[in-house]
């Protein structure tokens, strides 16, 4: 499960993701992210931003393989204030 949005601020938002943990390792997460830049792309947007908590390890690394970079923006999750979240963001070519 993938969503996905414009922002107020004009921004391509990957929103959330969810991969049932048997099939995690299978490629499905990749899968829906590539579908997310290319509806970003068939868009007009040539840029996706999302939100991560740091902490989450296997989710920043797995966007980091993705081509994600962490940008300096840092905001309390809007569903849990006690968690911070830091923006990454793809450019597509």
């Amino acid at each position: 499960m993938i969503g996905a949005a414009v922002s107020s601020a004009h921004r391509f938002n990957l929103i959330g993701m969810w991969v049932e943990p048997a099939a995690r390792g299978s490629g499905v997460a990749t899968q829906l992210v590539d579908v997310v830049k290319a509806r970003a792309t068939a868009e007009g947007f040539d840029r996706v931003f999302l939100d991560v908590s740091p902490d989450n390890a296997r989710a920043s690394n797995f966007y980091l393989k993705q081509g994600f970079a962490f940008m300096d923006e840092w905001e309390p999750l809007e569903s849990h204030p006690h968690i911070t979240v830091q923006t990454m963001l793809w450019i597509g070519s």
